[in-house]
């Protein structure tokens, strides 16, 4: 099959950047692998048609970058219908994208649409773009049967929920080869995590309101009422400057400026060295679509508690390869993380499956026969 991704949610893909959390390029890949030809395209930033072939882990991909009409994070891609013609396959992304309902109907004996969102109160403004979707838009899906692939059950529900009934639930996977892309190099900023003698918790992630940044200090809070020596290893950017205000007056206030160590970012190619000089893995996120860092963690083989989130509903056993904690109260997170760092025995046994988990099922060459074997439906049902 020839098969053509297409990002049509704004954000060029760009072939000097390519890195294992790039979804489209790690599927396209794994494809690629199974004898398929896979091309990836997506909005230009700056308007402008480009179209470049790359060669990653020896697999060739084209990469096109198109011209579009974008507004409200909606993208319109411009003269590209001789390209679409060419390709047996058309995957686009997100069932409320106006793009994508368009090709469901011009396409609909080839496209497919690989959706990741799920309802949340937090997200008030997606709610209410997917609220008017549904008034206008939804209910050609519906006539047609329009084909979906969800990155979590969670989506899934969500699809459900609107009349859509052809809808499949596979998963987001990692592009391993990435991930060793270590280097014998020290980092200066990693250098003072080895020499620290106590719990080393580790979060890696944007800080903002939706990961909960907040609710993250009430639980080190918790931990440093009960006594336990540890310190927070936290790797990102704040999600802008008032936000960083206001977390790092939360910070002085509660006195915990010495339980966190605060790094703004560590290269793709140190990350390795980071999950091996930790302990636990924190990530109490309102909402997330998957979460790679999830991936991340659990590949590293790291214990990992989380809330419930698109990540955790595909790959999370509670108490098998990882924990989930249903509730935002920072005594129950506070007592997980304590009861783990009592058990190194079983903190490593929970490291060990969650690795196991990711090699055997959540990596793109793992994932990639699901999606070849809808395609192929796909193209019988015609």
């Amino acid at each position: 099959m020839k098969i053509l991704i297409i990002k049509d949610v704004p954000g060029e893909i760009k072939a000097q950047r390519m890195t294992y959390n790039i979804q489209e390029i790690g599927l396209a890949l794994a494809l690629n692998k199974n004898g398929h030809q896979c091309d990836v395209m997506s909005i230009s930033d700056n308007n402008q048609f480009s179209k470049n072939e790359v060669c990653i882990d020896n697999q060739k991909i084209t990469i096109y970058s198109v011209k579009a009409i974008v507004a409200l994070k909606n993208g319109w891609l411009k003269n590209i219908d001789a390209i679409l013609d060419n390709y047996d396959i058309i995957q686009v992304c997100e069932y409320n994208q106006i793009y994508t309902w368009y090709l469901a109907k011009k396409y609909q004996h080839k496209m497919v649409c690989y959706h990741g969102p799920y309802y949340c109160d937090f997200n008030h403004n997606y709610n209410k773009m997917a609220k008017v979707f549904d008034m206008f838009f939804v209910n050609r899906y519906r006539k047609l049967n329009t084909c979906f692939i969800t990155k979590s059950g969670l989506a899934k529900e969500y699809l459900n929920s609107k009349g859509l009934n052809n809808v499949h639930s596979v998963g987001v996977g990692l592009g391993t080869s990435f991930l060793h892309n270590i280097t014998n190099e020290e980092l200066p900023e990693l250098a003072p995590i080895k020499e620290m003698n106590c719990l080393k918790l580790l979060y890696v992630g944007v800080i903002e309101p939706r990961r909960n940044s907040l609710f993250m200090l009430d639980i080190l809070n918790e931990l440093k009422m009960k006594g336990v020596n540890y310190k927070l290893i936290m790797i990102g950017r704040y999600k802008n400057e008032t936000y960083k205000n206001v977390f790092n007056a939360r910070v002085h206030e509660l006195g915990l400026s010495d339980n966190i160590y605060y790094i703004p970012r560590v290269e793709q190619k140190f990350l390795s060295k980071v999950y091996a000089n930790t302990d636990i893995f924190l990530l109490p996120t309102i909402y997330d679509i998957y979460g790679m860092v999830l991936l991340e963690s659990m590949y590293f083989g790291m214990p990992t508690i989380t809330s419930v989130n698109g990540g955790s509903d595909m790959m999370i056993e509670d108490g098998i390869n990882g924990f989930i904690i249903p509730k935002f109260e920072a005594k129950l997170w506070a007592e997980k993380v304590i009861k783990l760092s009592k058990d190194k025995v079983y903190c490593q046994k929970i490291g060990d499956a969650a690795h196991k988990t990711i090699v055997k099922k959540f990596t793109w060459d793992k994932l990639a026969s699901q999606f070849i074997n809808i395609y192929e439906q796909k193209l019988k049902e015609g």
